[in-house]
């Protein structure tokens, strides 16, 4: 099972946002205030700190999901190639180099 890296697992999380996190922001999207141009063109919004705390937070996630799916393949495969070290290898040799 995949986790994030506050060690809950990612479908978990994919549950939280879903009821939690994505719920408050379509109820609260009838509260957004538009900033617009002099022609009336939208071109910000204002939206209140819980919010955007929350959007900031599922963006935060989101690109961690994406960074474990971006690495996991290659590491998996480095692994299996014999390219890979324990910690306790890697820090006997960086021992060595840095005395």
């Amino acid at each position: 099972m995949r986790r994030n890296w506050r060690g809950q697992r990612i479908s978990a999380v994919a549950k939280d946002l879903e009821k939690g996190k994505i719920s408050v922001m379509k109820t609260s999207a009838k509260e957004e205030q538009f900033l617009t141009d002099a022609s009336g063109k939208r071109t910000g919004v204002v939206l209140d700190l819980e919010t955007y705390a929350q959007l900031r937070e599922a963006a935060e996630e989101l690109a961690d999901i994406h960074a474990y799916d971006v690495l996991h393949d290659r590491a998996h495969s480095e692994i299996a190639a014999g390219q890979a070290t324990t910690l306790a290898n890697y820090r006997v040799r960086r021992g060595r180099k840095v005395k």
